[in-house]
C-alpha cells in the first residue's frame, strides 16, 4: 500500500464525531476542538474500487484505527462496512499475523450485541475487515448530543443519559461482552467511541481484537493506535481514562479488565463525567491507580435525579483497583444490572403496613421489581411492647441489601453466634463445599472438601454442622471444627440438621419415600451422635431448615415437598406434636425460619407459586406467632430459600438469579447448522414444545413482566404473547393438530388444566383438580388430554377427554410429573422423585404396570445447584427412544437419549446428546417432529449471598436469646 500523506478525516458540522457515520462501524474518532487539523497516514479509496469482493461506494469516516467505507457485496446483494486498517500493520508480519488471529476469534463471535465480521482479507498487502453496517450513532455520539448547546462545566462533562436508558445499554453492553469472554476473548480497548447503539436502539460492541495490537497491554504508548491525544497540552482524551490498572502497569489482563472499562463506561453514561480524568495522562493514570470517582449522586448534579444505591454499588464493584475483587464475570454484571432495567430514577417505596388481603398478581409482579438487585430493600425500625407484637411504622429507613459473595456459585447462608462470621455453601471451584467469611473485612476460607451443603453453627460458634452428598445419592450430617480440623460424621441419612440453643442436642430430619410421596422424620441426637431418639412425623412433607427456637421448645420445619405448591412450615414441639401455623400469605416456595425470640421470627416466601425461575422474587417479613402480625421488611426481584438474622439484626439472604433463553440445535447425526439463539435477553424462557408443523415453538416466559405463555416462529424469529391474564400461565403443549393451546394456569384461584385456540382466544378451564393440575400434553388422535396431579388426594397422572369429562387415573403414585405422550399414543412417559433420586418411568395410557426405564440423579448434590429441577422427557419422532435431563453426582445436568422397549431394559443404550454442564445445564427441551433439531432452555444461573444493615427492630437481646 501506497502512503498518502497528510489526508484529513471528515467531521460532522456539529462536531459529534459520528453522527454522518451511517455505517456506524467508525470508532476511535479523537476528539477535536474546532478548527484543529489532524495529519493522518491513509491510502484513499475512490467509489467504484473493488476490495476483494466488495465494490466500494462510499466513505463513512476516519479514526486511529483505519478508514471505513461503506460497501457492497454483490454474491448476495448486501451493503457492508470495510474497515481499511493503517498501512503501519503490513510493516511487520508477525504483528499482521498476530492481528489476523485476534480478529478470527472476534470473528468467530456471533451475538446481537456484537458487530458482526463477515471476512477478514488484505487489500495490496494490507487487512482489511468486512462487517455488518450499522445505522446511528456511537456512544461517544449520544453522549455529545446530549451536550450539544448545554453549557460544561470543564472539558470532560456532558448531559448524563438518563437513567433507565443507561441501564438498558448497560444490560447489551455487559451480555455482548459476557458472550465474548466465553469465547476467550478480551476487547481491552472499550469505551464510548467503541460502543455504537442503532436507530432500534440495539447496542452493538465494536472493534473486538483490535485493542491488543497498539501495544497498550505492554505498556508501550508509543505505538497505541487507539489512544487519542489532544492537541491541547496536558488534555488527556482517549483510551487512558478507561484503562484498567493493570494496563497501567503494563501487566498482563484477562476479562477482568473489561469488567474495569465497563464501570468507567457506565460511570459516565450515568453522571456525564469520566470517571477518571487529570491534567495530563500521568495524572489521569495515577487516578485509576489511587483514586475513587465521586459518589454517582453527586456527579450527576443538581440537574438529573440521584441514581439509586445498588446501580452505585454495581458501578463501584466494576471499578474495584484490585482485579480480584471485581465481579468475577461479565455474566454477573449482566445478572445484576438485568434486574435494574425495566426500572427509572430511584425505586417507589413499598407497602409497609400489616398484612392485606393479596392484590392481584399483576400488583406482585411490580412490587417483586422493587428487589435487592433493583437496588432497594425497605427495612422498618418498631417499638417492641413486652410481647414483641407491636410496632411503629412511622419511621421508616430504606434498607439497602449488599452483596456480601461475588462468585456466583454461593448458597446457604449461616450467621455464627457472634455475629462475626458467615458460613455458607460454595461450589466456585467445581467442589461443593463450606466455606467462612468474615462479615467485616471480607477474608474467606474453604474449610471442608465437598461434597458439602446446609452448614449451621453451634451455639458456642466453635463447630460447624453441614450436610455431605454420599455416592448413592442420601446424605449425611457431619460436624466439624470451625478453625479447621477432620469432619466427624455424627449420623447417616440425613438431609439437614441444627444444633439446640444449649448445645446438647441436635435436630436431624430423614425423608422416607412413600409410593405416594414423603414423609419427614424428626430426629434427635447427642453431638457425639449416641441417644437418637425419634420425635416425630412429618406426613406428605419433604422437610428441611429445622431451626429450634431460643427457649428450645420448639422445631420449625420448613418444607420442600415436589410440586412447589401447597408447602407449609411445621413446628414440632418437644413432645412430639406438630402443629402448622399460618405463616404465608401463599402456601408455597419458602425458606427456613429465623427466630428473632420465642415469638417472632423472620422468614420469606416466594411471591409467585410456580417453581422459583418464573421471575417473581421473594416477600421477606417478621411473623409474629402470637398475635399473627406480619410486617413486610422488604422484597427481592430472585426467590430466597435460605435467610439468617445476626445478633444485630442483619439480614443474610442467597439469592439465586436465572436467566433463561432457548438455544434450537442439531440433533447429533443431523445435518445442519452450528445452532441459534430462539431468545436471547435477561428472561426466564422454559418449557419449549414444538407444534407439530414444527414452523413454531411455544414456552413460557417473563417477558412482559408475568408469567405467560408466548410463541416464536423458527422461519422468522417473530414472537407473539399469547396469554395475558395477570395469574400464572406456564408449561405449554399444542394439539397435534395445532388447532388448540394447552397449559397450567392459576387463574380461577388454583392450579388447572386451561385450553384455548392456538392463538390463546377461547380459553376455558378443562379440569377441576381443585389443588394442582399441570403439565398437560395431548394424545395424537385428540382424544385424551394427559396431566398429573400434586392434589395429595389424587395424585398421580391421570387423562381427561378435551371436553372436560372421562376423568380417569392413569398412575397413582404420588410423586408422579411431567407425563409425555409418545407418537403413538400408547404410552406415557413421566418422572417419579425420590430421596435424592429420579426414576424416567412408563406406563399404558390405558394404566396397569409401570416400567422403570431409567434411574436419575437428582440435582443438586449438596450445595451446588440450588433449586434446579429438570424438566419433561421427551419422546423421539418415531417413538423408539426417550430423551431425558439427568445429571452426575458433581451436579452437572445435560441431555441424554435411550431407546425404549415395552418390558425391556435398554438401560445399556443411554448415550448423551449434550455436553453436562455444572453452572449453566439446560433446564427443559423439546424435540422437533422431524427429528432434526432440539430446542434448549438454557439455565445461565448464578447464586450469590447478600447482607442488610443492622435493622434494630431485629437485634436480639441476651434475654431473647435464653
Amino acid at each position: 500500500m501506497r502512503p498518502h500523506a497528510s489526508r484529513e478525516p471528515r467531521w460532522s458540522a456539529d462536531d459529534g464525531r459520528d453522527s454522518t457515520q451511517r455505517g456506524g462501524t467508525v470508532t476511535d474518532l479523537p476528539d477535536k476542538p474546532p478548527g484543529s487539523v489532524y495529519p493522518m497516514v491513509f491510502v484513499p479509496v475512490s467509489p467504484g474500487t473493488r476490495i476483494g469482493n466488495y465494490e466500494i461506494l462510499a466513505p463513512l469516516g476516519a479514526g486511529g484505527m483505519g478508514e471505513v467505507y461503506r460497501a457492497r457485496d454483490e454474491r448476495i446483494g448486501r451493503d457492508v462496512a470495510i474497515k481499511i486498517l493503517p498501512p503501519s500493520f503490513a510493516e511487520s508480519e508477525d504483528r499482521l499475523t498476530r492481528f489476523e488471529s485476534e480478529a478470527r476469534a472476534a470473528g468467530a463471535l456471533n451475538h446481537p450485541n456484537l458487530v458482526t465480521i463477515f471476512e477478514l482479507g488484505r487489500h495490496e498487502g494490507g487487512p482489511f475487515i468486512a462487517m455488518e453496517l450499522l445505522e446511528g450513532h456511537s456512544l461517544r455520539g449520544l453522549l455529545d448530543e446530549k451536550a450539544a448547546g448545554a453549557a460544561k462545566d470543564d472539558a470532560t462533562r456532558v448531559s448524563p443519559i438518563p437513567q433507565r436508558k443507561a441501564i438498558e445499554y448497560a444490560v447489551q453492553i455487559a451480555t455482548g461482552l459476557a458472550a465474548a469472554h466465553d469465547r476467550g476473548v478480551v476487547h481491552r480497548d472499550l469505551k464510548p467511541e467503541n460502543i455504537f447503539v442503532t436507530t432500534d436502539g440495539r447496542v452493538k460492541i465494536l472493534d473486538f481484537g483490535l485493542a491488543k495490537q497498539t501495544g497498550i497491554e505492554g505498556g508501550d504508548h508509543q505505538d497505541a493506535a487507539t489512544q487519542k491525544r489532544d492537541t491541547a497540552p496536558g488534555t488527556v482524551m482517549g483510551t487512558v481514562g478507561y484503562m484498567s490498572p493493570e494496563q497501567v502497569r503494563g501487566q498482563a489482563v484477562d476479562h477482568r479488565t473489561d469488567i474495569f472499562s465497563f464501570g468507567a463506561v457506565l460511570y459516565e453514561m450515568l453522571t456525564g463525567r469520566r470517571a477518571f480524568r487529570g491534567d495530563s495522562q500521568v495524572e489521569t493514570m495515577n487516578a485509576i491507580l489511587k483514586e475513587d470517582p465521586p459518589e454517582l449522586a453527586s456527579a450527576r448534579g443538581s440537574t438529573t435525579s440521584g441514581v439509586s444505591p445498588a446501580l452505585d454499588q454495581i458501578v463501584r464493584h466494576c471499578l474495584e483497583k484490585n482485579r480480584n475483587e471485581r465481579f468475577h464475570a461479565m455474566h454477573d454484571v449482566a445478572f445484576a444490572l438485568g434486574h435494574l432495567s425495566s426500572m427509572s430514577g430511584q425505586a417507589q417505596a413499598l407497602d409497609l403496613a400489616p398484612e392485606r388481603p393479596r392484590a392481584s398478581r399483576r400488583f406482585v409482579a411490580v412490587v417483586a421489581l422493587v428487589s435487592l438487585l433493583a437496588g432497594i430493600a425497605i427495612g422498618w425500625i418498631a417499638k417492641r411492647g413486652a410481647g414483641g407484637g407491636s410496632a411503629d411504622t412511622t419511621h421508616i429507613p430504606a434498607q439497602v441489601l449488599r452483596p456480601f459473595t461475588f462468585s456466583g456459585h454461593d448458597l446457604h447462608p449461616a450467621a455464627s453466634p457472634d455475629g462475626r462470621m458467615v458460613a455458607f455453601a460454595s461450589s466456585r471451584d467445581g467442589r461443593a463445599r463450606i466455606w467462612l467469611r468474615q462479615i467485616e473485612g471480607g477474608g474467606e476460607l474453604a474449610l471442608t472438601e465437598g461434597t458439602d451443603g446446609t452448614p449451621s453453627f453451634s451455639p458456642d460458634g466453635a463447630t460447624v454442622l453441614f450436610v455431605r452428598q454420599g455416592g448413592s445419592g442420601k446424605s449425611d450430617v457431619f460436624r466439624v471444627p470451625a478453625l479447621g480440623g477432620a469432619p466427624r460424621r455424627i449420623i447417616e441419612d440425613g438431609v439437614d440438621a441444627a444444633w439446640s440453643p444449649d448445645g446438647s442436642r441436635i435436630a436431624v430430619l430423614r425423608q422416607v419415600q412413600r409410593k405416594d410421596g414423603y414423609d419427614t422424620k424428626v430426629l434427635l441426637v447427642n453431638p457425639d451422635g449416641s441417644g437418637l431418639t425419634d420425635l416425630a412425623t412429618l406426613r406428605n412433607m419433604a422437610g428441611q431448615h429445622p431451626r429450634w427456637s431460643p427457649d428450645g421448645k420448639r422445631i420449625a420445619v420448613s418444607d420442600t415437598s415436589p410440586g412447589y405448591r401447597n408447602r407449609r412450615p411445621s413446628l414440632v414441639g418437644l413432645d412430639g406434636k406438630v402443629t402448622e401455623p399460618k405463616l404465608l400469605q401463599n402456601a408455597g416456595l419458602h425458606s427456613n425460619v429465623a427466630w428473632i425470640d420465642n415469638d417472632r421470627v423472620v422468614m420469606a416466601e416466594v411471591t409467585s407459586t410456580t417453581y422459583a425461575p418464573s421471575g417473581m422474587g421473594s416477600r421477606v417479613f417478621l411473623k409474629n406467632l402470637v398475635t399473627g402480625e406480619s410486617l413486610n421488611l422488604f422484597y427481592t426481584q430472585e426467590p430466597v430459600f435460605r435467610l439468617d438474622v445476626t445478633n444485630d439484626g442483619r439480614v443474610i439472604v442467597d439469592q439465586i438469579v436465572v436467566r433463561q433463553n432457548l438455544h434450537e440445535l442439531p440433533l447429533p447425526g443431523a445435518a445442519g447448522g452450528t445452532g441459534r439463539w430462539l431468545t436471547r435477553g435477561a428472561s426466564q424462557d422454559r418449557q419449549p414444545a414444538y407444534s407439530r408443523d414444527g414452523k413454531l415453538v411455544v414456552f413460557s416466559t417473563t417477558m412482559s413482566g408475568n408469567l405467560d405463555i408466548w410463541s416464536v416462529s423458527t422461519e422468522d424469529g417473530a414472537l407473539r404473547r399469547l396469554t395475558e391474564d395477570p395469574a400464572d400461565d406456564f408449561d405449554p403443549a399444542m394439539s397435534p393438530d395445532g388447532k388448540y393451546l394447552l397449559w397450567s394456569s392459576r387463574r380461577s384461584g388454583n392450579y388447572e388444566i386451561w385450553i384455548a385456540n392456538a392463538d390463546g382466544t377461547g380459553a376455558r378451564k378443562l379440569t377441576s383438580d381443585g389443588v394442582d393440575a399441570e403439565n398437560p400434553t395431548m394424545t395424537p388422535d385428540g382424544q385424551w388430554v394427559v396431566y398429573n396431579s400434586y392434589n395429595s388426594t389424587r395424585a398421580g397422572v391421570w387423562k381427561i377427554h378435551p371436553d372436560g369429562k372421562g376423568d380417569t387415573r392413569i398412575s397413582s403414585e404420588g410423586t408422579a410429573q411431567l407425563p409425555e405422550v409418545s407418537p403413538d399414543g400408547k404410552w406415557v412417559a413421566y418422572s417419579t422423585s425420590m430421596v435424592g433420586t429420579r426414576f424416567l418411568s412408563v406406563v399404558s395410557i390405558d394404566g396397569g404396570e409401570v416400567q422403570r426405564v431409567s434411574e436419575l440423579v437428582y440435582p443438586p448434590a449438596a450445595g451446588m445447584q440450588g433449586n434446579f429441577s429438570p424438566g419433561r422427557a421427551r419422546w423421539s419422532a418415531d417413538g423408539k427412544s426417550l430423551a431425558f435431563l439427568d445429571c452426575i453426582q458433581s451436579g452437572a445436568c445435560g441431555l441424554r437419549m435411550q431407546k425404549f422397549e415395552p418390558g425391556g431394559d435398554t438401560r445399556a443404550t443411554r448415550r448423551d446428546l449434550t455436553p453436562f454442564d455444572l453452572f449453566a445445564p439446560p433446564e427443559s427441551f423439546s424435540l422437533s417432529p422431524d427429528g432434526k433439531t432440539m430446542v434448549l432452555s438454557a439455565n445461565d444461573q448464578a447464586e450469590r449471598i447478600v447482607i442488610t444493615d443492622p435493622i434494630p427492630l431485629l437485634a436480639r437481646t441476651q434475654t431473647n436469646d435464653k
